[in-house]
């Protein structure tokens, strides 16, 4: 079966582009989160069933990785599609506004008076940093997980509200629950399925699709004379770290379209800083990289068995602990793909030309990318 057929069509499909560009071609679309590496697609999997169910729904990334994005995805994806999405961020309010929010008051209808819960009826509730919200607050949100029903803010009685409730986070919840910030029993009742996004660092070769998804979006909104990018930019976009992950990208994209001279969009244009590894690289921190990749790449290919990761670079078990701890690699991240993957039966994985991120060219030297022909050759 295809990934297109396994995801029923109406989810994950394949980007399709009337260019001849294989690259492109070999992303996977999901709403409008775009990715090729095996990471993003297991994400892509990942997502699919949550859409396909009603459990609560944790999404773990960096600042700018699109959890959010992926939330709404899920919504969309859901039986859920046709009733509201609120977002509400746990961090921008004051603990007793932050009740009245989620909660709202009797006796009035106003936004605030009707609270998050009430307004996302029939939908689905988003809420970020659940880590800093007060005891108080976690109470009353279980509470309701628990029972279908909550009692407002300020005055009146119980009331009822059909509302898928997920959460965001920078890091990992069980580290809040670990160091007390969150209640166990409300992690619990949240995190029935944990999806986490890798950052865009972790990504690189995505970056390229990626980049043309973003000049596309931005040709229909109205930007003209850009065609693609040169291959000194795209050489430059893949060696650069995107702290700010895809956000960033947007907004140097956005900018470089604007102030670019030519057809193309230059590596000037973007303003990246990207360091010449050849003069300011140290041989030590070569090793560290090349280190940290490997190591990362073995628990990724055994989807998080250490034991295994490490006879297949070729070192002890204690080892590779220690190569762990320095790198500071969260072995979880590649268990939660193991847990996708057991939950796939045979027959629906991707072939091997959908693999996107398994197979497709090299990065190392990467050619001139063009938007509307799709051609990625070398003639600059």
């Amino acid at each position: 079966m295809t990934f297109r057929s396994m995801t029923r069509g109406s989810g994950v499909r394949e980007r399709e582009r009337d260019t001849d560009c294989r690259s492109v071609r070999r992303a996977v679309l999901c709403g409008r989160m775009l990715g090729a590496c095996p990471s993003m697609l297991e994400v892509f999997l990942l997502m699919e069933r949550a859409a396909e169910c009603d459990a609560g729904v944790v999404i773990v990334g960096e600042c700018g990785t699109g959890r959010e994005l992926a939330a709404r995805t899920i919504h969309e994806r859901s039986a859920r599609r046709g009733g509201p999405f609120v977002s509400i961020d746990a961090e921008a309010f004051e603990p007793e506004r932050l009740e009245l929010e989620l909660l709202g008051r009797s006796g009035t209808a106003s936004p605030h008076g009707g609270g998050a819960l009430l307004q996302a009826d029939g939908g689905s509730l988003l809420l970020g940093g659940l880590g800093r919200t007060t005891p108080g607050f976690q109470e009353r949100l279980l509470a309701y997980l628990r029972s279908g029903c909550f009692q407002r803010s300020v005055g009146g009685g119980h009331v009822d509200a059909d509302v898928r409730v997920m959460a965001t986070s920078e890091r990992s919840l069980e580290a809040d629950v670990e160091s007390g910030c969150l209640r166990s029993d409300l992690f619990y009742a949240l995190a029935v399925l944990t999806i986490g996004l890798p950052p865009l660092r972790e990504r690189r070769g995505d970056v390229p699709h990626l980049a043309l998804h973003i000049l596309r979006d931005l040709a229909g909104d109205g930007a003209s004379g850009i065609e693609g990018f040169t291959r000194g930019a795209v050489s430059a976009m893949v060696s650069y770290d995107w702290p700010g992950n895809v956000s960033e990208m947007e907004n140097r994209i956005r900018r470089a379209a604007i102030v670019a001279e030519g057809g193309r969009i230059a590596e000037a244009d973007l303003g990246l800083d990207v360091p010449d590894e050849r003069s300011e690289t140290t041989l030590r921190e070569a090793l560290d990289r090349l280190t940290k990749e490997m190591v990362e790449d073995s628990l990724r290919r055994t989807l998080g068995n250490v034991s295994r990761a490490a006879r297949s670079i070729g070192v002890s078990r204690p080892a590779m602990y220690d190569m762990i701890r320095k790198h500071d690699i969260d072995v979880r991240r590649f268990k939660h793909e193991r847990t996708a993957r057991r939950r796939r039966s045979p027959d629906t994985q991707p072939s091997a030309g959908q693999r996107a991120g398994s197979t497709g060219g090299s990065l190392d030297t990467p050619a001139p990318m063009d938007l509307k022909s799709g051609r990625t050759d070398a003639q600059e």
